[in-house]
């Protein structure tokens, strides 16, 4: 073989040949997008898509999906996922919430726009407005719903509703054509149809929920009912022997003869299936007279009937939306249970005046109609920080961990029963849940906010308790910050064994010329001691025996306390309540003795991948799950952890010095809050690690099952990851080692084995194939690439340009050739190869390209699918998109000026010449859109016409009057704009679009600067004239100004 190479090149060709290989492999590897050659998994894909997909994807953002198949059901492939160890539930059901109450109950459906929303992201997701539930003590069941065959409820809401004593179903659900084959291959058998139970039964009790809402919306052979009752009869069985306290529900849909047909009452019908299961949903077009009609055919099961309501309206008895309380009232009267379909109706429609009040609105009208069925804490320890599972921050014992908004309903705490009053009276005291003040723990609070008078009191409930309390103390915390003057304190509630009441008011003590106003005999005031944070919150505590009695409710009480000096009778009132705890212990003022030492936990780290990171900073993406255990775990229990990022030590610099002292991008702490986990396990994505730091400490921070306390830092454990013994991909992988050398840096193997391969045919040609195949991680490089060249015996006439290789002395076969090698640091480098022409010995030179042969090349890249532009070259997509941004942007401030054409020339404000601005102003808006229209045309491009906002109708300002409020409008939105177009700007530097660069800078930029500029003016000498005649007189000059330019 050797001889035969040597007789067609020489050694040092051989060796350029190679080389020149390697650096295109090198230059290449470097500049693809990990998404060319990594699997990616696309976590809205594995949602909207099978939920194999979603099973067989690689390590990733922890994600809740349903199952789509019944062969992916029948196979397990769920528990083979790498999300499934994440959906797994954490909080167990109330123990006194296992049996249903023995009344008429409520069931509510969860509809929220198909399901898996941002509740589908396990550990949490930034969107602070996501959708939430927080009326637990309104409902005894919750069903999450979607369209999907299995539907499995994420965690989060198992844990929460759990956490309130309210049980959790998933659903089952076969509809139309689709759903009559799938029956078909359920049903074919009893033995199927009972195997398909089990595997229902299976996901209910591992993910820890309780129990199945079977919705079977298509015709059933009728054949096959029998294995329908046999499936439904099983499941329920099973269910019951798997779950303490399950539930299997029927929907009212197919009936014992196949056709779906909807009953809306119980009858013989439907009945059946009503017998062998635990209740019945029934669908919600119901008459008045149904409910009793079906509590006299279901016997002494009448509370097993579940009425439907559908809030969204659609034919539902009473209307649904804001009328719901109709249907509520009837089934109350006719002593039955009810079921509420998509409650989401408040969120997915915009009710006014925003979500959190209209949601508090539209479950005031469950109350009034229904009552309280939840009554909370039955059992001690009692905790609440009012987190509703979503803020704008976190917070730590009153410090702030994070300042970036979140939603994890997994988080959301007990919550208080506060009424809802429609009338915002400025007098009274506002009382809301918080999720923007600050907060003592996690991201919420309850405010108080208004005025009260300084002998009057204001008393707000907060938990209908029904605590049984024995000869031992119990321990009373909770935390406030107030203003000067403003005190709040706690009051509880209790009801002796003679049903006496009797109320104890925890709050401060006064002076001794001093008595709280507001108390009777049966309310006595009780001493509390209290500590200082450097935060400003005030923490009280104090413990009380009250053998004998029930503790029936927990309430706040607010007061003033004015000095002797005060002569105003009504003040501003503003306190916050941070958190409540109750214990039947005395709290660990250390909190470390009731957590384990450090060394006593297991912590591995598993899928780990350090990546390069977008910035030209050197920085890297730490990617990872990591996972904990206890040595000893049935000694310990706890409910949650929080995960930190610690910087370790530097990494030293060779050339002399340090390294940068930065763990994360835009961090300018040590420590670092990750987010919680629920379970034993916390994935890490894209964690950004500054060059220089050599080591990252990952610290857990376990919560107490009450969640009253937590394991101080120092004493937490912690594990410690030594980055630069990582396998880098980004030095190491996209570096390609010499074959040459045995062993790379640290022993780590060689990513990829390299093989040149050269094969001889005829008429002297040689083809020489390099090809990459990946040694490591070959589940993520499961290709080979490779680079093949057709060469000739003939004279070396190839010349790498700008290759920084030896020079290839051999020529390609018969034509030139260009590779474009682009890298970040030189994006216009490029490789030029070119030929000798048949067999003559000479290079070509003095040839920049030859036409006929270069036009061949073009040729293969004119598109011949009709859908495909002709006219696009060297247009990439990320400007098309940009242009379309961009578009939107115009389109959205000429809305808005048109709305302020038309509010200045009402008529009952007639400001014509502001008027006739703002209206020249949206058509030259509209007019800068059109023009980025015609360009995206002219390259090729697709224009997409995205949503426009609608704008506000009323300018009016207290303070600034209309037109300097809308000319500062104007104002920011040129700026923004200008912004935008230099975003755009930036956007075709990168791409190396000299074209879109010009277009933007000569049609656009300049024309920019000048409108800043002018409106700027107008702005000045609005703020000199005022609100007064002087806007008139701006007004006639702006009509003037027109009027002139048109002379």
């Amino acid at each position: 073989m050797r001889n035969l190479l040597s007789a067609y090149f020489s050694r040092r060709t051989l060796v350029s040949l190679y080389n020149f290989f390697i650096w295109v492999f090198r230059n290449l590897l470097k500049t693809f997008p990990l998404s060319l050659i990594m699997p990616q998994f696309d976590a809205d894909a594995a949602v909207t898509g099978a939920g194999a997909s979603a099973s067989a994807a690689p390590p990733s953002v922890p994600i809740s999906f349903p199952i789509k198949t019944l062969k992916d059901l029948e196979s397990r492939s769920y528990f083979d996922s790498f999300h499934f160890p994440f959906n797994r539930s954490s909080v167990p059901l109330r123990r006194n919430s296992v049996d249903l109450p023995d009344r008429p109950r409520i069931l509510v459906c969860h509809d929220m726009k198909g399901g898996y929303v941002n509740d589908k992201w396990v550990q949490g997701c930034e969107n602070d407005g996501g959708f939430a539930i927080w009326h637990w003590y309104l409902m005894d069941i919750f069903v999450y719903f979607s369209h999907s065959l299995v539907t499995l409820p994420p965690p989060c809401w198992v844990n929460t509703a759990h956490r309130h004593g309210v049980k959790v179903l998933g659903t089952f659900i076969t509809e139309w054509d689709e759903g009559k084959a799938i029956c078909k291959e359920l049903l074919e058998t009893e033995e199927s149809a009972q195997m398909y139970a089990e595997r229902l039964s299976e996901l209910a009790a591992v993910l820890g929920y309780d129990g199945w809402l079977i919705n079977i919306e298509n015709e059933i052979e009728i054949g096959q009912i029998p294995n329908l009752k046999v499936f439904l009869g099983h499941l329920t069985k099973v269910m019951h022997l798997s779950v303490p306290g399950a539930l299997v529900i029927w929907y009212d849909s197919v009936t014992v003869h196949g056709h779906l047909e909807w009953q809306d009452q119980l009858n013989e019908k439907n009945k059946p299936f009503f017998d062998i299961c635990d209740g019945i949903f029934m669908n919600y077009t119901w008459k008045e007279d149904y409910p009793k009609l079906s509590a006299e055919v279901s016997g002494d099961r009448k509370y097993d009937v579940y009425m439907g309501i559908d809030v969204f309206g659609r034919n539902t008895f009473g209307g649904g939306q804001w009328t719901t309380n109709v249907a509520l009232d009837v089934l109350k009267k006719s002593d039955v249970s009810a079921a509420i379909f998509a409650p989401g109706w408040v969120y997915e429609t915009g009710q006014p005046p925003d979500f959190l009040t209209a949601q508090n609105k539209w479950w005031s009208l469950v109350e009034k109609s229904w009552g309280i069925v939840q009554t909370y804490p039955e059992a001690l320890p009692f905790y609440s920080d009012f987190n509703r599972g979503f803020g704008r921050h976190v917070s730590l014992g009153g410090s702030q961990l994070s300042d970036s908004p979140w939603y994890n309903l997994s988080c959301q705490s007990l919550q208080p029963l506060l009424e809802f009053n429609e009338e915002s009276n400025p007098d009274t005291i506002q009382v809301i849940v918080d999720a923007q003040e600050a907060s003592f723990n996690g991201g919420g609070n309850i405010s108080f906010r208004g005025r009260l008078e300084e002998d009057a009191v204001f008393t707000a409930r907060l938990f209908k308790p029904q605590l049984q309390l024995s000869d031992s103390p119990i321990f009373v915390t909770f935390s406030v910050k107030t203003e000067e003057n403003s005190e709040l304190g706690i009051q509880l509630h209790f009801s002796s064994p003679s049903q006496e009441s009797k109320s104890l008011l925890l709050a401060p003590r006064r002076g001794t010329d001093e008595s709280i106003p507001g108390f009777s005999d049966t309310c006595i005031p009780f001493p509390v001691l209290s500590s200082k944070t450097p935060s400003g919150w005030t923490i009280y505590h104090t413990s009380l025996v009250m053998n004998g009695h029930t503790l029936t409710e927990i309430s706040t009480f607010c007061s003033r306390h004015c000095k002797p000096s005060t002569e105003t009778q009504r003040q501003e009132y503003f306190a916050l309540l941070g958190y409540i705890s109750i214990e039947d212990s005395c709290p660990d003022p250390e909190k470390n003795g009731s957590f384990p030492p450090a060394s006593s936990w297991i912590i591995e780290a598993r899928d780990v991948e350090l990546v390069p990171g977008e910035s030209e900073s050197g920085s890297r993406n730490f990617r990872g799950k990591l996972e904990w255990r206890l040595k000893c775990p049935d000694e310990f229990l706890f409910s949650r952890y929080n995960v930190y990022a610690e910087k370790g030590r530097k990494k030293k610099n060779k050339k002399g010095g340090l390294g940068s002292r930065k763990l994360l991008e835009g961090e300018t702490g040590e420590r670092t809050f990750l987010g919680t986990a629920h379970v034993d396990a916390f994935y890490i994505s894209d964690l950004i690690i500054e060059p220089g730091v050599g080591e990252v400490r990952f610290r857990l921070q376990a919560w107490s099952f009450g969640d009253s306390s937590w394991q101080e830092l120092d004493a937490s454990p912690y594990l410690l990851v030594d980055l630069e013994g990582l396998y880098d991909l980004n030095k190491r992988v996209w570096g390609l080692y010499h074959p040459i050398y045995p062993e790379p840096p640290r022993a780590v193997h060689a990513p990829f084995r390299v093989r040149l391969r050269v094969t001889f045919s005829l008429h002297h040609i040689v083809t020489v194939t390099l090809s990459l195949k990946a040694t490591v991680h070959r589940q993520l490089f499961p290709k080979s690439f490779s680079i093949t060249m057709m060469l000739l015996k003939a004279s070396p006439a190839i010349s790498p340009l700008n290759s920084g290789v030896d020079e290839i002395r051999l020529p390609l076969s018969w034509k030139s050739w260009t590779l474009p090698v682009c890298s970040r640091k030189s994006p216009g480098n490029g490789l030029s190869v070119r030929a000798a022409k048949g067999t003559n010995q000479r290079a070509l030179t003095g040839v920049v390209f030859e036409p006929f042969e270069e036009v061949k090349k073009e040729m293969d890249l004119v598109p011949t699918v009709p859908q495909v532009s002709l006219a696009r070259q060297k247009f990439s997509d990320e400007s098309e998109a940009a242009i379309n941004d961009q578009i939107n942007v115009e389109y959205n401030v000429s809305y808005i000026y048109h709305a302020l054409y038309a509010y200045f020339d009402r008529d009952n404000v007639a400001l014509k010449g502001l008027a006739k601005f703002f209206r020249e102003s949206s058509v030259e808006e509209r007019g800068h859109a059109e023009k980025f229209m015609e360009y995206q045309n002219k390259r090729g491009g697709r224009v997409k016409l995205l949503s426009i906002l609608p704008p506000l109708a009323e300018f009016d300002h207290a303070e600034k009057g209309d037109a300097l409020y809308a000319m500062e409008l104007a104002l920011s939105l040129e700026k923004l704009t200008n912004e935008k177009l230099l975003k755009l700007h930036r956007v075709a530097m990168k791409n190396n679009d000299v074209h879109l660069v010009d277009f933007v800078e000569t049609e656009f930029l300049g024309e920019q600067v000048e409108s800043i500029k002018r409106i700027s003016e107008y702005v000045a000498q609005l703020r000199r004239v005022g609100k007064g005649h002087g806007v008139w007189h701006f007004d006639q000059m702006l009509l003037e100004e027109g009027e002139e330019a048109v002379a």
